[in-house]
């Protein structure tokens, strides 16, 4: 959210990102939950497979929407997810002009060092007013 936060508020002078991602929200959740049911050690394979399949299913409602944002999915408004689905950070970001500073731990377990910072490392590919900075072995 702080590239769009940051782009309806001219007022703002710079950024940072601390772990943040280009990626939608929906994109993390998927990830969070294939680790998360990946590394249950009370759960059989078949359960797995059936747990990752409902959470993939779920995820999937929310970026296909048509119920005019009156019902619910995973206990949260569907309004909410059109709302998410409607911003695309990495377009948003390329257009900001202000100083930035993205920061990242390279052991983060919930937004990932090989897959959210190259993204913010290619969006924002030769900027001047763009510092990047990986900590390994930080989550």
């Amino acid at each position: 959210m702080g590239p769009k936060i940051t782009a309806d508020n001219p007022e703002i002078k710079g950024f940072i990102s601390l772990a943040g991602s280009l990626r939608p929200l929906q994109d993390i959740m998927l990830d969070q939950n294939q680790a998360a049911i990946a590394a249950t050690s009370s759960l059989t394979a078949q359960q797995k497979e059936e747990q990752l399949a409902l959470a993939k299913t779920e995820i999937a409602k929310t970026k296909t929407l048509d119920d005019g944002g009156t019902g619910y999915i995973m206990g949260i408004p569907t309004n909410y997810w059109q709302s998410l689905n409607a911003i695309d950070s990495a377009a948003i970001v390329q257009k900001l002009q202000v100083p930035m500073l993205i920061l990242q731990g390279g052991a983060d377990f919930q937004v990932y060092a090989d897959k959210d910072y190259p993204l913010w490392q290619t969006a924002l590919a030769g900027r001047g007013n763009v510092t990047f900075k990986l900590y390994g072995g930080l989550s």
